[in-house]
């Protein structure tokens, strides 16, 4: 209920759905990550833009600092 008061929802449900959008995000984050390591530069690359484009993120071009979210 907090949560929903902070990010000004009307509803419960709208902040129980915004937050399981954010742990998908962050599950698929870990997993690329996880895939990316060990993975040749080309590979990292191309996982990378698929990344942005499904989730709308710059994910550049998978070769960033390995610091995470």
């Amino acid at each position: 209920m907090v949560l929903r008061d902070l990010l000004g929802h009307s509803s419960v449900l709208t902040t129980e759905a915004y937050l399981r959008r954010l742990d998908m995000t962050r599950i698929y984050a870990d997993a690329y990550e996880q895939a990316a390591n060990g993975a040749p530069a080309g590979a990292r690359a191309a996982a990378g833009r698929e990344a942005a484009a499904e989730f709308g993120t710059d994910a550049g071009d998978g070769a960033g600092d390995g610091g995470g979210a």
